[in-house]
């Protein structure tokens, strides 16, 4: 398994950076990453195709978000479980993301949701 020891070094793995609407925020995995990679799945709108290829303006997309424990955005659900921030992850919240394409959808190396259009 790499080891990045820096942000420039993971985002530089990014295929696509885009800018991005929320439609619908998915169900939690219900755990954070440790030896795998747990995402919750996130339906967006494609607004700005910043770098790369694969997608277009207007495209929507299933982007899984990683549920990273350190994260101040993942926090414990009504059920106990852990999930996104439904404060800050919500229909209509504006993003930038960084992904690659993992399976059957994009895989989102790192999200900027507060500074979207900056």
């Amino acid at each position: 398994m790499a080891i990045y020891s820096t942000d420039a070094e993971v985002l530089a793995l990014a295929q696509v950076e885009f800018n991005g609407r929320i439609l619908e925020v998915g169900e939690t995995p219900g755990t954070t990453s440790g030896y795998a990679m747990a995402y919750q799945d996130v339906s967006a709108e494609v607004t700005e195709l910043r770098a790369g290829s694969g997608l277009q303006v207007g495209d929507v997309v299933q982007l899984g978000v990683p549920l990273v424990a350190s994260s101040p955005w993942v926090v414990p659900q009504p059920d106990g479980r852990f999930g996104l921030d439904a404060a800050v992850f919500h229909p209509d919240a504006s993003f930038h993301a960084w992904a690659l394409w993992e399976g059957d959808r994009w895989a989102a190396l790192t999200v900027d949701i507060e500074a979207a259009y900056s």
